[in-house]
């Protein structure tokens, strides 16, 4: 290989090669370029540096008989004074990566049909490209961040033979507001594709797309309809259209077989998802996430929130699936076997489940998800109107936040079921709840309350647990602002955690037993009305304890220990 590096030459007429020729010719003695020779192709790497001023340039057809078939990578970047470049009558078939970064005056580029390849972050920063025509080409790939930071592009126009597209070509376009690729044939969207563009509204795909990649749509909070319906779409990856602010609407085709975690992440306009038809197998990790559309009617009180339509090929129901989103109801179809214990956690405005009768992995008793054979409880429609649930005699657990929000419900009981632990948030903000029944025997009854068990249940009055907790978790009644009594007298209790009963400050009656030996901090902070305190064993155990756990707040009922 050989390199040319040609002096400043006083002829205009040969500064871009160009004659009167069909084709564009220029030798080695009059070109403007820097090249270098692999055989009989020509790859130009640069402009001589006596031609860095030149505003238009024109890519030759050979130089000295030898076709010009690459430009290298690197090759006009930072060449800010190019304004228009035209190789159409060249036969260049290849444009390496950052080829013209940076051309920040660049405004037009004529290309010839003989290129195959343009490689990633060629146009980046050309901050006058307003248009870009690559019809004429017969490129198959869209390279990653190609306009990368075109501040005023608004419209490239893609060959026919694209079949791909890489990660963000409109890295920082805010000008481009639509993307039609109906008449092209385009089968996959590559990850991050057109992530984050701010002013994208409108997106119509090929027919023959079968893959979204991971985040392709990401963080574009400007689209609101999306038809995907005459695609063949078969797989929408992690996070596809994760935080899409104002997308309302979404048509899937019945060839879509698998979506990613996350895909509709935080897509609080989404009002429905009719996956019906689909083949998908598996709702993934976080997919409707918050997805919390919910309207109310002022005068109709007329209810409208997200709506799912589930699969009959579904048999997994992921973790945190439908997290904190509002579907109001779902139907499980017969073919799930895996519903995680968080898929259907916080959906405050859910109040009704429904299992498909033949399901032999899952059943609803008195509104309630349980396993088939009832041992665990898994999710409560939180905004059901029923205001009592008889907890079924076969249940051993209760799944953490199962009731958390249920704020029409009064009474649980707990008396048939054979439950040893309340686990943490389980009946968090139930706020009309004042009763719980539980079987409270030192070896069958509850023995352990769990982190905000009962956090901001403002009406519970009493807890009865004097003969079966053996431990309170951290801020287990915190903001129980109505509870009175606390028994825990002759229970064997060994662990009150750090805020349990923080602000219960209607607390009359507090018994605690001997066998306590921690106390967390401020467990008893703002519990100030107090008229009966008993501690199961002397004073001097009491003030141990004090001292074991000095930000406790028990030092203020010293004063009832003899």
């Amino acid at each position: 290989m050989k390199k040319a590096i040609i002096p400043f030459m006083i002829l205009p007429f040969f500064l871009f090669g160009c004659g009167k020729d069909k084709n564009v010719y220029a030798s080695s003695k009059n070109t403007i370029y820097e090249f270098t020779l692999n055989g009989d192709e020509v790859t130009i790497t640069g402009l001589n540096k006596n031609y860095k001023n030149q505003t238009d340039i024109i890519i030759p057809y050979s130089i000295d008989k030898h076709l010009v078939k690459r430009i290298e990578s690197y090759s006009f970047e930072d060449v800010y004074r190019i304004k228009n470049v035209d190789m159409s009558k060249s036969k260049v078939e290849e444009i390496g990566d950052n080829a013209f970064k940076n051309c920040s005056n660049l405004v037009d580029i004529k290309y010839c049909t003989t290129i195959k390849s343009i490689g990633e972050n060629v146009f980046e920063d050309c901050d006058k490209l307003v248009k870009m025509d690559l019809s004429l080409t017969s490129i198959d790939t869209i390279s990653t961040e190609l306009f990368s930071k075109c501040d005023l592009l608004e419209k490239v126009t893609f060959p026919k033979t694209v079949k791909k597209i890489e990660s963000k070509i409109f890295n920082g376009c805010k000008k481009i507001t639509e993307l039609d690729f109906s008449e092209l044939e385009i089968e996959e969207i590559g990850d991050y594709a057109f992530y984050a563009l701010d002013n994208l509204k409108d997106v119509t795909l090929s027919s023959t797309t079968k893959k979204i990649g991971n985040y392709a749509f990401a963080d574009d909070k400007k689209i609101q309809f999306l038809d995907f319906k005459n695609t063949v779409i078969e797989s929408i990856g992690d996070g596809a259209f994760s935080n899409c602010l104002l997308l309302a609407n979404i048509n899937v085709p019945t060839t879509l077989k698998t979506l990613g975690n996350k895909s509709f992440y935080y897509c609080h306009r989404l009002s429905k998802m009719d996956l019906s038809k689909t083949q998908v197998e598996v709702i993934p990790d976080s997919c409707f996430e918050l997805c919390k559309y919910y309207t109310e009617d002022e005068k109709t009180k007329k209810k409208d929130a997200f709506k799912i339509y589930l699969p009959s090929t579904l048999t997994n129901i992921s973790a945190r699936a439908f997290y904190n989103s509002s579907i109001m109801s779902i139907v499980i179809p017969k073919s799930v076997t895996v519903i995680e214990d968080d898929a259907l956690r916080l959906c405050k405005k859910l109040e009704e489940i429904r299992v498909d009768e033949s399901n032999t992995n899952y059943i609803v008793h008195d509104e309630a998800l349980y396993t088939i054979d009832k041992k665990r409880l898994i999710a409560y429609p939180v905004a059901s109107s029923q205001d009592k649930i008889v907890i079924s005699d076969k249940t051993t657990s209760i799944n953490a936040y199962a009731f958390a929000g249920a704020v029409n419900l009064v009474e649980v009981d707990l008396t048939k079921a054979t439950i040893s632990e309340i686990e943490g948030y389980t009946f968090m903000d139930c706020t009309s709840l004042t009763t719980v029944k539980h079987y409270n025997n030192p070896e069958l009854g509850i023995k352990k309350i769990g982190v905000k068990a009962f956090f901001g249940c403002k009406a519970l009055v009493n807890f009865d647990g004097q003969h079966s907790i053996t431990e309170i978790g951290e801020s287990a009644f915190y903001d129980c602002t109505n509870l009175e009594n606390l028994l825990l007298i002759e229970s064997a209790i060994t662990k009150i955690d750090a805020e349990a009963f923080y602000n219960c400050n209607k607390l009359k009656t507090i018994t605690l037993p001997g066998s306590l030996k921690v106390v967390g901090r401020s467990a008893f902070f703002n519990c100030t009305d107090v008229e009966s305190f008993s501690f199961g064993a002397n004073k001097t155990a009491f003030l141990d304890l004090i001292d074991r756990c000095p930000d406790s707040c028990l030092d203020q009922y010293i004063g009832f220990i003899n």
